[in-house]
């Protein structure tokens, strides 16, 4: 698919289907794409870059560089400024790494998911699931696929164990291999999208001359030259200015995960505790892996990503966020903007 932004409503719709068919085989308990559905929902406020241009355009407004072209001596309009600079399109960098993060982890999980349930509905046996892992390519990621060889299992034993802790521990342990291998995978994309606006300055100051200056007067060549020379300098700044101001704006995004009743914002501890089923782990693998995880054991003190673009400060939060919203049934909710939901 060609629009990005169609892709992720098709993507987001894909995990609220997966997630249907899991809680079919497990009851309102969230496994991993049931919080995939909410992530992805929030990505493609980013690919859309939904009010994005209009904060930029609101800090740009106040901002000293702008000042100084609108009181200068060239004495440049702030419309024309302002105009220009939204032109370049400052977002899409980050909107097309997080568009290609979107569907490189939806493509990989997504197939597998498929796949898994393709055999639960044929009554596979152990075998046959044995048989997918060993499909799966061997080795760690981000390009080996060791970690969703473990919580394929995992999620199988779930769905042939009866209600309670160990269950539960069972799901949440599938939930957190996955969310380790799929945060690794995605490392470059976040890296990429939260410096997404790191431009080349000269071709960015080129490029704002060549927009600003027909808006000045009908100029001669010989002219055009000499403001140009006199404007390079004053574009330094503003070229910086919005860097820093896109960088700061897609973080803020980034930042924030709307659920279903509540707002998280991703550098602040999340609140609440944990539900009595995983308040104190039994099952020695999930507890090796929370070790992993968790530099806070058995508490959410600590959990916030203060810097996002961190695989530990964000593996950290993810894992806490499985762990503490499990028993969450809202999750299941459709967001909107997919559609109504399947009958």
């Amino acid at each position: 698919m060609r629009d990005l932004a169609a892709r992720n409503i098709e993507v987001t719709r894909g995990y609220c289907l997966f997630s249907q068919r899991f809680r079919g085989f497990l009851g309102d308990e969230a496994t991993w794409p049931t919080f995939a559905a909410w992530a992805s929902a929030q990505a493609g406020r980013t690919i859309r870059k939904e009010d994005l241009l209009r904060a930029l355009e609101r800090r740009l407004g106040d901002s000293e560089p702008v000042r100084r072209l609108v009181d200068g001596p060239l004495r440049l309009a702030a419309r024309f400024i302002l105009r220009s600079v939204l032109d370049l399109n400052p977002f899409e960098r980050s909107s097309q790494a997080v568009s290609r993060g979107n569907i490189k982890v939806y493509s990989e999980i997504g197939a597998v998911f498929a796949k898994l349930i393709q055999l639960l509905d044929a009554h596979g046996s152990q075998a046959d699931v044995e048989a997918l892992c060993a499909s799966l390519t061997p080795g760690p990621p981000p390009e080996g696929q060791d970690l969703l060889r473990r919580a394929i299992p995992a999620l199988t034993q779930a769905i042939h164990t009866p209600q309670g802790k160990q269950r539960s521990e069972l799901i949440l342990l599938s939930n957190a291999y996955i969310g380790l291998h799929e945060q690794t995978r995605l490392q470059p994309e976040i890296e990429a999208s939260i410096d997404g606006s790191v431009w080349d300055a000269v071709e960015v100051k080129q490029r704002l001359a060549d927009a600003l200056l027909p808006h000045a007067t009908p100029l001669r060549r010989a002219g055009r030259a000499v403001l140009r020379e006199r404007l390079m300098p004053a574009l330094g700044p503003l070229v910086s200015e919005v860097q820093r101001l896109v960088r700061e704006i897609v973080t803020e995004r980034m930042m924030v995960l709307e659920l279903p009743g509540e707002v998280l914002r991703l550098g602040q501890d999340l609140s609440g505790g944990f539900p009595p089923a995983l308040s104190a782990p039994e099952n020695e693998e999930l507890k090796g892996v929370l070790q992993r995880t968790d530099p806070t054991p058995d508490s959410l003190q600590g959990s916030g990503a203060v810097n996002w673009a961190d695989f530990r400060e964000r593996i950290h939060f993810i894992v806490d966020l499985f762990r503490s919203r499990q028993f969450e049934a809202r999750l299941f909710e459709w967001p909107a903007g997919l559609g109504a939901p399947p009958g």
